[in-house]
């Protein structure tokens, strides 16, 4: 990590997000991306609300910058298990993440982080839902 490097740390939505950014010698923020990289990604809801709240932040002792490294560090390192799964689940787990172009391995780790961080939805109870939601006149 530059000297120069610092780092904005927000919550939204129950994630943390960390974006790094420079500093040049009249202490102004350099962003990583230049403004022309800008017209060549479209930015997420998540991306501006990051933008527009750049300008609140500020810098934190050593202290807690070091600890905020060193969980940035663990949160970096993957842990290898093994995992007995039937024959017929690993096939469709296979088959979908294949549709989907991603290794099998990284569907099951997507799975398993949207499940523990409550973002993985019963289909059935989704459309439940909406039935009430529409029943009710709400949507």
């Amino acid at each position: 990590m530059s000297k120069n490097q610092l780092y904005f740390i927000m919550e939204i939505e129950k994630y943390i997000w960390v974006i790094p950014f420079l500093i040049d010698e009249e202490e102004n923020i350099r962003r990583d991306m230049e403004e022309n990289m800008k017209n060549k990604f479209e930015l997420t809801e998540e991306e501006k609300q990051i933008e527009n709240e750049m300008g609140q932040y500020k810098s934190v002792s050593e202290e807690k910058k070091r600890k905020i490294e060193k969980i940035i560090d663990q949160t970096k390192k993957n842990k290898a298990i093994s995992l007995r799964i039937n024959n017929y689940d690993l096939e469709k787990i296979k088959e979908k993440a294949k549709r989907e172009g991603v290794p099998y391995q990284t569907l099951i780790t997507n799975i398993l982080h949207k499940y523990i961080s409550d973002q993985l939805y019963d289909k059935d109870q989704v459309f439940k839902t909406i039935k009430l939601l529409k029943k009710e006149r709400a949507i």
